[in-house]
């Protein structure tokens, strides 16, 4: 199952909402995550810097749907416009693989609600 992580960039703008959702799939199958964890987090190119870790939440176990997320307040602090970030998940075995990686694309919201 495991393989390389797939790519997967988008764009966000600083103090929005940011939901990811996907469906963990091998060849185009549904797989069953029961017991799996996943993290995700936000970093600078290098590396170095952690901007942010996503919370997760677990959709539909069975068919492998989760939901990322991250808030205004994490989004807020992204600096420089582009970052990095990736999904890693670990089996019931204990084995730990990467399932997606990508760009961060960051750019200014100013519409402000009170």
């Amino acid at each position: 199952m495991p393989n390389a992580p797939a790519v997967f960039d988008f764009e966000v703008q600083r103090n929005s909402t940011v939901p990811l959702e996907i469906q963990f799939k091998t060849d185009g199958n549904p797989v069953n995550i029961t017991g799996y964890t996943f993290a995700a987090s936000v970093f600078n190119k290098e590396g170095t810097q952690n901007f942010a870790n996503f919370s997760v939440e677990y959709v539909n176990r069975s068919i492998g749907k989760l939901k990322f997320k991250l808030t205004p307040t994490q989004t807020n602090g992204f600096t420089p416009n582009e970052l990095v970030y990736d999904i890693k998940y670990k089996q019931p075995n204990q084995d730990q693989f990467y399932l997606l990686e990508g760009t961060i694309f960051v750019s200014d919201g100013h519409t402000v609600i009170p």
